[in-house]
């Protein structure tokens, strides 16, 4: 691969399936601290409510740790679908000759979907 550089198709396509895999996941890690952040802050600092025993209400935290849930939930669900898509990749690279492997990891993603 040094010698090839990243002129080879498959190399391209591999480094920048790795690559939006690496940034989903961040995306979900700097979400799920930011959820974190504000549900803390929102009961800590945020809310007057008085007394907990008096029935208070929680949903102006929860409308504000909506968008960090929805960003959670969206890259959890993406992520296996992109890491069955470069399982295939890399099979098709192994066994250009032999596609009948193909079915188990296909299955995989369909099962991912």
């Amino acid at each position: 691969m040094v010698h090839r550089g990243i002129k080879a198709r498959s190399t391209v396509v591999m480094f920048v399936m790795s690559l939006l895999s690496f940034l989903i996941a961040t995306v979900y890690w700097c979400a799920y601290l930011a959820s974190f952040a504000t549900l803390v802050r929102g009961i800590l600092v945020d809310t007057d409510i008085g007394p907990l025993d008096t029935g208070g209400s929680y949903d102006g935290i929860n409308e504000k740790n909506l968008r960090y849930i929805r960003m959670q939930i969206w890259t959890a669900q993406l992520l296996p679908m992109f890491s069955n898509a470069v399982l295939i990749l890399r099979v098709r690279v192994l066994y250009p000759k032999k596609p009948w492997v193909l079915i188990a990891p296909i299955a995989l993603l369909a099962g991912s979907i």
